[in-house]
């Protein structure tokens, strides 16, 4: 007997040394353990858990893990779980909600635990959380499906470009040609300021694509900003107030200031469209902050910023959109109220200037954008404006282009202008030519994208044979080219198309006086 009661006492010590270490493991362990009985009432769960949701354990004593997500999950929930019942182990994916209201994504390996006669007794399951590992991938995903749609957009600026390469001097030309006070000119004058607008578009289309090819220049945007409010002022309604706090010391930023004034007017818009129907606040504010050290996050380096930001009272964004605004195409205005294209574009702006922009937002409280922009040492010089004349020369040209309607055009001009000009639309026929009399010209302009062979192997055959020969390369979009890289190319200037004719002829004139 006393043997027997030995035993029982070793056997309950032994039990009570098994529950302590389990207890140990499951309070130690970084991953959630949650324990339901048959009824899928959860009898047990351990500390990770309650912090990965938010809970406390005795809120979640009870419960049905059903309870935990939303309903868009809950069909998934009931279904994976009436698999497990099935089966002894199955691994699955799901999206609990937190007590916050925040996703919490998570990996499930649920046990089921069954007496003698094989009847589901409980199930287990440990939960590890990949919340992170998700919003990585989200972010992998966007930022391969901006480089695809920066490519789309990288293709279709080339041949927009070239077609308003036609337009605009065409137009020139027959402006020039026809009286003045015309209807003739009237109309004519309307086609250039139609295309001029399209080029802006173009521009657009690159900055999303955060391959702009607008010239970047210091400027200081205290200025373009309250340009940009008197705009906004004049075209909203009055139940919306506006105010504005300009307080910085350094505000001098490396950026085209087309699209400074873009960014405001497109922030505040939707700011206003935001309050539209019962009114409220619209406030700017512009302020210095200094990064002591390297963000983690945005990857921003430590120094001085200018700090914009546009928060209104309006109906807020809804949590289950707000991580989808800037991608392309995607708005939630009404049909015809918006293209999806707004927040993109201010995104690729910000971007393309070394900045950073954030969101935070609170249905039914407001909507805040912050955008962070580098500050750069030294002064912007007040632009000189100088008269529209064309300059003109005698040299010899060589064009080159694969498209016949820009090549005759650019001949037009070229002759109008007093210069001798040869023609060619393949460049293979361009650098026979050349080869028959290197000394024949003083300067070669030749498109940067051509089937055969490109402008930049042309450029390279033609300096082979003759290495002093000034060359401009002209193109409606490569990100492999800029000014800072002119020299790489072994070329002495670039020329953005669509080109006007004074700005074609400004580039040919300051190549030419260099020579």
């Amino acid at each position: 007997m006393e043997k027997t009661e030995a035993d029982r006492k070793k056997t309950e010590a032994c039990l009570r040394e098994s529950e302590k270490k389990y207890r140990s493991l499951l309070e130690t362990t970084s991953e959630g353990f949650w324990l339901i009985n048959s009824d899928l009432k959860t009898v047990e769960v351990n500390q990770s858990l309650c912090e990965m949701l938010g809970y406390r354990q005795e809120e979640m004593i009870g419960k049905t893990p059903f309870d935990f997500v939303d309903d868009d999950n809950r069909k998934i929930f009931i279904e994976q779980t009436s698999k497990i019942s099935d089966t002894t182990h199955r691994t699955y994916k799901i999206t609990l909600k937190k007590k916050n209201g925040q996703n919490l994504h998570t990996i499930f390996n649920a046990i089921t635990l069954r007496d003698e006669s094989d009847k589901v007794k409980a199930s287990f399951a440990f939960i590890t959380n990949i919340t992170h590992e998700v919003e990585l991938e989200k972010q992998l995903l966007h930022a391969r499906k901006m480089e695809s749609i920066g490519t789309l957009a990288g293709g279709i600026a080339h041949e927009f470009n070239n077609i308003l390469s036609i337009i605009i001097p065409n137009a020139e030309l027959a402006i020039d040609n026809v009286p003045d006070r015309s209807l003739a000119k009237e109309c004519l004058n309307e086609i250039r300021s139609a295309s001029l607008r399209a080029m802006e578009v173009v521009q657009q289309i690159l900055g999303f694509a955060r391959r702009s090819i607008a010239k970047r220049e210091p400027v200081r945007i205290s200025p373009i900003i309250k340009d940009s409010l008197k705009l906004i002022r004049a075209s909203i309604s009055a139940t919306i107030s506006i105010s504005q706090e300009i307080s910085c010391e350094f505000d001098t930023v490396l950026a085209d200031p087309t699209q400074i004034s873009q960014v405001v007017m497109n922030l505040c818009s939707n700011a206003a469209h935001a309050m539209r129907e019962h009114g409220g606040a619209l406030k700017v504010t512009l302020k210095n902050i200094e990064l002591e050290k390297q963000d983690a996050v945005s990857e921003l380096e430590p120094g001085c910023y200018v700090a914009l930001t546009v928060s209104d009272t309006g109906h807020g964004i809804p949590p289950e959109i707000i991580g989808r605004i800037f991608d392309p195409y995607f708005t939630a205005k009404e049909l015809g109220e918006g293209t999806g294209m707004g927040l993109s574009l201010v995104h690729g702006i910000v971007k393309s200037c070394h900045g950073i922009i954030t969101v935070n937002s609170e249905p039914e409280k407001g909507t805040v954008f912050e955008m962070l922009l580098p500050v750069i040492e030294g002064e912007t010089e007040p632009k000189v404006e100088k008269p529209d004349i064309s300059p003109t020369g005698t040299e010899r040209i060589l064009f080159v282009d694969d498209e016949p309607s820009l090549v005759k055009v650019a001949r037009s001009i070229l002759k109008r202008l007093g210069y001798e000009v040869e023609t060619k639309i393949n460049s293979v026929e361009a650098l026979e030519l050349f080869c028959s009399g290197p000394d024949r010209f003083d300067l070669v302009i030749t498109d940067m994208n051509m089937p055969q062979m490109s402008g930049q192997r042309l450029v390279r055959e033609i300096l082979n044979i003759r290495p002093d020969m000034p060359i401009i390369l002209c193109t409606g979009f490569s990100e492999k080219i800029s000014e800072k890289n002119v020299e790489e190319f072994d070329i002495k200037a670039f020329v953005i198309k669509p080109f006007s004719t004074h700005n074609l002829a400004r580039a040919v004139r300051k190549v030419l006086d260099k020579k």
